[in-house]
């Protein structure tokens, strides 16, 4: 195995484990990899599962102290689980990358663009409200989203409709000021 020209300094046991666990763990990584891919639809499932644990690889040669704390029967158990999240990681950047393909064709650039900016958003504004306390963020997502009225939201929270008004008003607020804009009428 090639040693990596970075500017961290390693010491021969950092190299020489990293190899072991090359030699060791390759294949059976590599099997799972293509067997998650496989099973999540993606195409070329050998090349990219090769990625997959080539990308492992390099996370390890990053974080060393991580591999130099795992005792060996935890160590197989780790690298797959590193292959899992590296892989639903690269299916979930392939689908995202597909469905901005879709509109691709259909659109012209400055439509392809404002949808860009749309979808963008919504991420954020998605996750923004999940990260948010649930008092407010479940009051928004019932509201906006699910067009409940302030009655209904009070009646299945157990408050009154001044509380919902007033989460969600708080929860509009602490959006924008998430989301980096500044308030102009709440």
């Amino acid at each position: 195995m090639l040693k990596p020209k970075t500017s961290l300094t390693f010491d021969e046991g950092v190299y020489a484990r990293i190899e072991r666990l090359y030699k060791t763990y390759y294949d059976d990584m590599l099997r799972f990899a293509r067997s998650r891919l496989r099973k999540s639809g993606m195409p070329n499932d050998g090349i990219d599962a090769e990625d997959a644990v080539q990308n492992i690889f390099l996370k390890m040669l990053k974080s060393v102290d991580r591999i130099r704390v795992i005792s060996e029967p935890k160590l197989r158990a780790y690298l797959l689980a590193m292959v899992s999240h590296e892989v639903s990681d690269m299916v979930s950047r392939e689908r995202q990358c597909a469905d901005i393909g879709e509109y691709a064709d259909f659109l012209e650039d400055e439509d392809f663009t404002e949808q860009l900016y749309i979808r963008e958003a919504c991420l954020t504004v998605s996750e923004t409200v999940g990260r948010m306390d649930r008092k407010y963020g479940a009051t928004l997502i019932a509201y906006f989203c699910y067009d409940m009225s302030v009655k209904e939201l009070a009646r299945k929270q157990g408050v009154s409709e001044s509380a919902v008004y007033s989460r969600l008003s708080r929860g509009k607020k602490l959006l924008l000021k998430t989301i980096g804009e500044k308030p102009y009428s709440v």
